[in-house]
């Protein structure tokens, strides 16, 4: 009884040369084989990659060749076309997958999250500027005194935030934002 695959191959009448061809179905079996492979390859391969471009290694290139010294099947699958599409196909399409079911759970998210904003909007329960002027100053205390006392906090900000070089141009902008944002929680 064979005890792994080598065994398997060395048993009389099932000695393999390396002039024998390999069949369609084998190379594409081994192609899918390969591919699943090659997934915790390239994630540990990865990993070696940023290590090797920190510690100036080559631990990359040891790990691929471990991987393809260990996979059985590489050689079916590079033995035709078919072994080489099942293997890329194999390769991409778990992640496809988990792609695919996770971008529809999101798409579900997003739209429910829309909805709820759509009809906050349309209820007047969404929250502006305004109405966190309203409920900080109360509504029968709006005046304008906010564009003039958002001009003087975005000024003064502006000042104390810039360097010597461009003090010309940082204050009038502190002014002008903080006298918009002023307005906007003034409710103008």
């Amino acid at each position: 009884m064979p005890e792994n695959i080598s065994d398997l191959y060395n048993q009389e009448g099932n000695k393999r040369t390396p002039g024998d061809d390999v069949g369609f179905f084998e190379s594409a079996l081994a192609g899918v084989a390969t591919g699943l492979w090659n997934i915790p390859k390239k994630v540990f391969s990865f990993g070696a990659e940023m290590y090797d471009l920190v510690g100036d290694t080559n631990t990359a290139k040891e790990i691929e060749d471990w991987f393809d010294d260990v996979n059985p099947f590489d050689d079916e699958a590079e033995a035709r076309t078919v072994g080489k599409i099942t293997t890329a196909v194999a390769q991409v399409l778990p992640m496809a997958y988990f792609g695919a079911t996770r971008g529809i759970l999101m798409a579900d998210r997003i739209r429910k999250i829309a909805q709820t904003a759509i009809a906050a909007k349309k209820s007047n329960r969404i929250m502006n500027l305004s109405r966190i002027g309203e409920k900080i100053l109360g509504a029968e205390k709006l005046t304008k005194k906010g564009t003039l006392i958002g001009g003087i906090a975005g000024g003064a900000l502006g000042g104390t935030l810039s360097t010597q070089e461009n003090w010309i141009w940082s204050i009038p902008t502190g002014i002008i934002g903080g006298a918009m944002v002023g307005c906007q929680v003034d409710g103008g």
